[in-house]
């Protein structure tokens, strides 16, 4: 998911708070319940970055961030964009 923090800027976006984060299933029935907010997947961004090839992709992972980016580049080749 691509969603900057589970805090300020869910509730921001959603209006209203979470205690914990959600899951993926309920966190994709949010996103198809919401006006103006698409879903974001590894595979969805990686398409959408093949169709913005000037855009680049600055990862805020809150833990294990150099795992992360490795593995996105292993299985979604994202160094090469």
């Amino acid at each position: 998911m691509c969603l900057h923090d589970w805090g300020k800027h869910f509730q921001k976006v959603f209006g209203f708070k979470t205690k914990k984060p959600l899951s993926f299933l309920q966190f994709q029935h949010l996103i198809y319940d919401t006006s103006g907010v698409h879903p974001a997947t590894p595979k969805t961004l990686s398409l959408w970055l093949e169709k913005h090839p000037d855009v680049k992709n600055i990862t805020d992972v809150k833990h294990n961030n150099l795992k992360v980016i490795k593995t996105l580049n292993k299985q979604y080749n994202f160094s090469t964009r």
